[in-house]
């Protein structure tokens, strides 16, 4: 009965798209965190090419 009037009410479909919309949220809060890491590091190293990997390091 409960899972009958959720369906006729549409919040199952609601609960549907807030789970998505969670996962994307969680998926943009990782890359933020990681850009903000990236930036951290040119910031404190400089923007030297060997830190992305855009040029090998040389020993």
């Amino acid at each position: 009965m409960r899972k009958f009037l959720k369906w006729l009410l549409g919040i199952d479909k609601l609960e549907e798209k807030i789970e998505h919309l969670d996962n994307q949220l969680k998926v943009v809060n990782d890359r933020a965190q990681m850009n903000n890491l990236r930036t951290l590091m040119m910031l404190e190293y400089g923007d030297f090419p060997e830190l992305d990997g855009r040029k090998p390091i040389d020993p």
